[in-house]
């Protein structure tokens, strides 16, 4: 990868910057094994107690906590590399305090100090890195920000084996020094320039970033045209926006779990835990899990740009899981024995090994990187510098306490507590983590405006696509109040929680099987258009009913349903009523008509009777030229061919297919596919799959009634077809859990149209994998409750095209 963007001034720049992160790595392992030496020292102004040892080791994460939060005011302030050159002084000072130190308060001074330049560093280089850095090798320069970290880290231990802590302070106090050299010579990013106004600059910095005869200017327009679009000052009122609040909540929860993994506490005190696991030579041992770090965190920072940041979080965080959980078997048996065992020692060493390895593949440097990556350019400072300020307080949380929770979960269970939180960001990575592999900047976080600014643009260009129905015309394409439409949908910003949302839904009550309908729907409580000439009494009631199920006059029969129909459509209303409708009214099963009597009742003469009217001169046509567009599957031409009939009328003989009325109704399948139940599971459902939830068809000679018994659970209404073949249909029923209505019309249109009615006749909700299709049909060629009904973008995208 790297080969692809040859520049070396890219890479010194790179370089130069990460000597920041190597002083923050020596600022964290200076504490193992300068602890151990000051907790014996003969000083008794300099030695430290236990409370005093467990606060050099923390107030580095107070001090950089603070320093996240000036590093987020400094680099939108005075720019990312005065900000990396000014945050070498507190590191120097730092050391100098500890290395002139008198009493224990100077160490705490010059530890927080040295905190303060950590926090500071931690927020601006992985800005400044992927500012700078080409999109190609983004990944691989942004995890060097971790591979520095640890490289200091192990540099302290290493230089703990042969330094006392005085001149070990001395050594660390070096690479802050080269930081402040090597960046005066270092450019400022072109984002940072160009959000300035210095176009110039920013073109030479591009030309030194690049090479000489790049096309510095593209680039920068492209910078520019991105900040023009997402706008330039940050604002609290910005939150709103889902663009800004998702990727600030995704980072927090990065940082969040990057620390309760335990993987600070398990360096700060790397010696004491060796020592706690029976290991004579604690202090060889860190330097080895040092190294092991180095090692494998230069493993990813050469994968990053191949493997993608989701697959590494994920094999990281089940690493982790699996060596925490091992390290708390370990200290569980060592407890309960009676003195130590020498294979055990082993399951430690094993367990910590494979811990660092994990977390330097993922959990290490990835948290980091994504932060530089997802936040839009005019929060990125004050959203990383969120992320930082949780960062380092959560790490102050695990260190100070750590020791704490030792003696009171046992050491068995504070590393079953960091398993337990290892496990839930496996699951966090893979349901909210986007893949930031291979993007611009720009690409990471599309704002809102862009989105709208497109969902316009194409309903200007191409009025036909255009939805009548809406406000505006482009809510489908994007509705930036709500973040939702088809846009949003492509480019996966929105599509994990719509999916949630759609799940939801699916509750018991609702035979887990739904959809959300919004206000609107078959089941939905309604103004009904029939008002009746008489109100019966309760007893008339009982009375109309018992000459229902008895009469043999069907005049009479559809008389009575009339005035029972308030009572009827309370009863189908009432979830615990509602099964028992066609055990009241069993006559919907053989008298018929009934089924379109109640829907007139409810929605009146007009409303009725605009499917069979539209759908063969409005829809049928359109749809069919919409499907012939579509990518070619064998299913999707074998209802092309049965539903574009030729311009004679005549059909074309074949014994498999429907007829052209019906196969152009599946032919929407395709053309709005079927909704999926939950993100993934159970998954994508084909239209082909959707069809056998619609229409059956049953030969003639068919025992209904054995169709019947096979039924196992309830289902929603769908269409049962007898016939010699599908083409040749001479009764249709409606299929309501265990009973079969049957349908006044034969042809397929008027059952598929007595089937639609049945939804709102019966308060019975839409089968999900046919939900998008039937939201369609109902607003669309019914036009009932426009605007209140919750549709998919596809659904309004479609209206749009059949409707222009």
């Amino acid at each position: 990868m790297l080969v692809k963007v040859k520049n070396r001034k890219l890479y010194l720049a790179t370089f130069a910057s990460v000597l920041g992160p190597m002083s923050f790595g020596f600022v964290l392992g200076y504490s193992s094994p300068a602890i151990p030496e000051l907790t014996k020292i003969a000083d008794s102004r300099l030695r430290l107690d236990d409370n005093q040892a467990s606060w050099f080791g923390s107030i580095v994460t107070l001090g950089a906590a603070v320093g996240g939060l000036l590093g987020g005011w400094m680099v939108e302030k005075i720019g990312r590399k005065l900000s990396l050159m000014l945050c070498t002084l507190p590191f120097i000072f730092g050391f100098t305090i500890i290395i002139a130190a008198q009493n224990v308060w100077m160490f705490y001074v010059g530890r927080a100090l040295t905190g303060l330049a950590s926090g500071i560093t931690s927020l601006v280089v992985p800005v400044y890195i992927s500012e700078m850095a080409h999109e190609r090798v983004r990944g691989t320069l942004g995890s060097c920000v971790q591979l520095m970290v640890v490289m200091g880290i192990m540099g302290a231990y290493l230089g703990g084996l042969f330094m006392d802590w005085r001149r070990l302070a001395v050594c660390c106090s070096i690479p802050p020094t080269l930081l402040m050299v090597f960046m005066c010579f270092m450019p400022e990013t072109p984002r940072f320039l160009l959000s300035q106004g210095r176009r110039r600059e920013a073109e030479e910095a591009l030309r030194f970033l690049r090479r000489p005869d790049a096309p510095v200017e593209w680039e920068c327009s492209r910078i520019e045209e991105a900040r023009d679009e997402q706008g330039s000052n940050f604002q609290l009122s910005d939150l709103k926006d889902p663009g800004v609040y998702k990727p600030l909540l995704i980072g927090i929860m990065l940082m969040v779990f990057q620390q309760m993994s335990g993987i600070n506490a398990i360096m700060f005190y790397a010696e004491d835990i060796f020592e706690q696991a029976h290991f004579q030579q604690s202090e060889l041992a860190s330097v080895i899990v040092g190294l092991i770090q180095v090692v494998f965190t230069a493993v990813a920072a050469l994968i990053m740009d191949k493997a993608g940041r989701k697959v590494l979080l994920i094999i990281s965080g089940v690493a982790m899981a699996i060596s925490t959980t091992a390290f708390g078997v370990y200290f569980n048996l060592m407890s309960r024995l009676p003195e130590p065992h020498g294979d055990l020692a082993w399951m430690a060493l094993a367990s910590i090994v494979v811990f660092i390895t994990g977390f330097a593949l993922g959990w290490g440097p990835i948290p980091w990187l994504v932060m530089s990556e997802i936040f839009p350019v005019k929060v990125r400072g004050f959203a990383s510098a969120v992320c930082v300020l949780t960062n380092w307080s959560m790490a102050f949380f695990v260190t100070k306490n750590f020791q704490d929770m030792m003696n009171l979960l046992t050491s068995a269970g504070t590393f079953w507590l960091f398993a337990s939180m290892c496990t839930l960001n496996i699951i966090f990575t893979m349901a909210f983590i986007p893949e930031t592999k291979g993007k611009t900047l720009e690409q990471t976080s599309p704002p809102r405006e862009v989105k709208e600014m497109y969902a316009r643009g194409i309903v200007n260009l191409f009025p036909h696509l255009s939805d009548p129905f809406s406000r505006t015309g482009y809510e489908h394409y994007y509705d930036g109040a709500s973040s939702t439409g088809y846009l949003a949908w492509r480019i996966k910003t929105i599509q994990r929680s719509t999916a949630r949302d759609r799940r939801s839904s699916y509750g018991a009550s609702s035979e887990e099987a739904s959809c959300e309908h919004g206000l609107g729907g078959p089941a939905a409580r309604r103004e009904s258009y029939f008002v009746p000439e008489t109100v019966l009494s309760e007893e008339e009631c009982k009375e109309a009913i018992a000459l229902i199920k008895h009469s043999a006059d069907e005049d009479t029969i559809k008389k009575k349903m009339k005035l029972t129909f308030d009572f009827r459509r309370n009863m189908v209303l009432d979830p615990q009523q509602s099964s028992n409708v066609l055990y009241v009214f069993p006559r919907f099963k053989d008298v018929k008509g009934l089924v379109e009597q109640d829907f007139v009742l409810m929605f009146g003469e007009d409303v009725s009777g605009k499917f069979l009217e539209k759908w063969t001169t409005t829809f049928k046509r359109k749809i069919i030229q919409q499907c012939k567009k579509l990518p070619p599957t064998s299913e999707l031409e074998d209802l092309l061919l049965a539903a574009d009939t030729p311009e004679d009328g005549t059909e074309v003989d074949d014994d498999i297919g429907w007829d052209s009325d019906l196969s152009s109704i599946l032919l929407l399948l395709h053309l709005i596919p079927p909704s999926a139940m939950g993100r993934k599971r159970p998954g994508k459902v084909s239209a082909s799959q959707a069809e056998k939830h619609l229409v059956v068809f049953k030969k003639t000679g068919t025992n209904i009634q054995e169709h019947l018994d096979g039924i196992t659970t309830s289902t929603q209404p769908y269409l049962l077809a007898v016939g010699r073949r599908k083409k040749a249909v001479h009764q249709f029923f409606i299929i309501l859990d265990k009973n079969a209505i049957a349908c006044r019309s034969t042809s397929s249109l008027g059952a598929f149209d007595e089937l639609f009615k049945a939804h709102y006749v019966f308060a019975t909700i839409y089968n999900p994998m046919l939900c998008n299709m039937f939201t369609f049909i109902q607003t669309t060629v019914y036009n009932i409750d426009v605007g209140k009904m919750k549709e998919s973008p596809r659904v309004a995208e479609i209206r749009a095209r059949l409707l222009h």
